[in-house]
């Protein structure tokens, strides 16, 4: 995930660079045309080609390592988490019931924040 972060970080200070240069290079009185056999841009471009290829290779490293966890975890048919009594007890009277959800004035005011917007 760094090298992901790292990548984009670079290409975005890349392409300010290479905004800069432009600009740099249209307000003078230089070919606009000429600008593109610079030496500058061709580097620049190699770099930024090099940021993309870093950035690419690392995001299809992610989505196979998601992709095999994903495999590795064992599927379930009830998407919800419940309450799992611990008692061995066979009798249903013993068993603990599951807990209420709080009322939503109880809840933390950061969750009623989130839940306004």
């Amino acid at each position: 995930m760094d090298s992901i972060v790292n990548a984009e970080w670079q290409l975005r200070r890349l392409r300010k660079v290479e905004a800069s240069l432009w600009e740099r290079e249209l307000s003078g009185d230089g070919d606009a045309l000429g600008v593109l056999d610079s030496p500058v841009f061709s580097r620049l471009q190699r770099r930024i080609d090099a940021a993309e290829r870093s950035y690419y290779r690392a995001l299809k490293e992610l989505h196979r390592v998601r992709k095999e966890a994903a495999a590795a975890q064992p599927a379930t048919d009830d998407p919800e988490i419940g309450f799992v009594a611990l008692s061995s007890d066979p009798d249903p009277k013993n068993d603990p019931k599951p807990l209420a959800a709080a009322p939503p004035a109880a809840r933390a005011p950061m969750e009623n924040l989130a839940l306004r917007l």
